[in-house]
């Protein structure tokens, strides 16, 4: 995949690792996290970002420049409410 192509973009999911993984509902195989059965959104999802979420001009983008945004916006949504803890 090369991460500099044109797509459009969809939406980026941001889940709470942490506490899936207190609660006992992942599983690591050494590079990945994953769930063993189902994800809910409540009460692991943190934030979504789209391209208009994500500051884009356009829902046409590339993989880099979406995630990198995107990315940014999570970290400033973080901060604005006081989920220090989830920064670095």
């Amino acid at each position: 995949m090369d991460i500099n192509n044109q797509y459009k973009t969809g939406i980026r999911f941001y889940f709470d690792a942490v506490k899936m993984a207190a609660d006992g509902i992942t599983s690591r195989d050494g590079i990945h996290i994953k769930v063993k059965e189902k994800l809910p959104l409540k009460p692991y999802l943190l934030w979504w970002a789209d391209w208009k979420k994500a500051g884009l001009k356009d829902q046409v983008s590339t993989p880099a420049e979406f995630t990198d945004k995107a990315n940014l916006a999570f970290r400033n949504y973080m901060v604005s409410n006081l989920r220090r803890d989830y920064i670095d």
